[in-house]
């Protein structure tokens, strides 16, 4: 009877672990398939590329809170610690800080008994002292472990939307209360004014990178969750907060395209783009490889859906 219950225990303990196993991997594909994974590493044999090229584009992901950080130094990514809403540094050093509104792939995730990893790695590389370079950062969520072992994504995406968010999940016109936690965690710098005459580089320093940033002409469009920078000729001319001056231009093409926007990159396919009134270029490019372009005419509130015939078919 004992050797019974012996066996008995042990069965049950071996399921408990498969069950858990299989909730976590769940998760970790869940979680995956949201922020559309980035594959970096040399291709096969490493035959091309160094281990930090990117091997295949997945979707982008925007900073909404001040308090990560990160490095240019892949081999000593900061690793960030998050649990209930406060972060604390878990590994490496605090080089260089997320900013609010800055866009990042997401690069691996791992889920354990009672965390989430995200591995990120910047679209746009960043100026730290003097070192032009991407930068690297790993956030680990931490939860009860009831959390992670009853699969509540739910309870898990809302706490980790609480510091990033998928860019594609953003409207054009971001909700209210996510504009207002980015303008809160990004102020302007005290000598910094929105005032005409100011450069991008002094816009940039005080509100942080742009969620977009669209040439056409003389004219340069900065798009940040509560505003647009409009500059002529390089220089600040004003300031607008009015929607009826952009449109709406939604991509269903191959997943992972990367779109350009009048040659600047704006994000990547399948999305919904937030583009200023008038005539633009707008291309695909995959590995570096134009598959597709078109010239479209954007008015005022409406919204333009392209579906490209690229070499695939989709």
């Amino acid at each position: 009877m004992k050797k019974l219950l012996v066996v008995f225990a042990l069965f049950i303990s071996i399921t408990s672990f498969a069950q858990q196993d299989s909730v976590q991997s769940n998760l970790q594909e869940a979680i995956a398939a949201r922020y559309r994974l980035t594959v970096i590493g040399p291709s096969f044999m490493g035959v091309r590329g160094g281990e930090d090229s990117i091997r295949k584009l997945g979707g982008t992901l925007l900073v909404v809170k001040k308090g990560l950080y990160g490095t240019q130094e892949r081999r000593e990514v900061t690793s960030n610690s998050i649990k209930d809403g406060v972060r604390t540094l878990l590994a490496g050093k605090d080089e260089v800080e997320l900013l609010a509104g800055e866009r990042f792939y997401a690069n691996s995730v791992a889920v354990g008994s009672d965390f989430v990893t995200i591995g990120l790695l910047s679209v746009d590389p960043r100026n730290f002292q003097g070192r032009m370079g991407r930068v690297w950062a790993a956030l680990n969520f931490f939860f009860d472990k009831q959390t992670v072992s009853n699969g509540d994504l739910n309870r898990i995406n809302a706490a980790m939307d609480q510091w990033i968010l998928p860019a594609d999940s953003l409207s054009s016109a971001p909700q209210p209360a996510l504009a207002a936690r980015i303008a809160a965690s990004a102020p302007l710098a005290p000598s910094i004014e929105l005032k005409p005459g100011a450069t991008r580089e002094e816009i940039e320093t005080g509100l942080g990178k742009p969620m977009q940033a669209i040439t056409f002409g003389n004219k340069m469009w900065l798009t940040y969750p509560a505003l647009v920078a409009v500059f002529e000729d390089g220089k600040l001319a004003s300031v607008e907060r009015n929607e009826e001056s952009f449109g709406n231009v939604s991509l269903n093409a191959q997943q992972g395209a990367e779109i350009y926007v009048d040659g600047e990159l704006a994000g990547t396919s399948p999305t919904t783009l937030r583009v200023p009134t008038g005539s633009h270029k707008v291309e695909l490019k995959v590995a570096g490889k134009n598959i597709w372009e078109q010239q479209v005419r954007v008015f005022p509130g409406a919204e333009v859906n392209l579906k490209p015939n690229t070499p695939d078919g989709k």
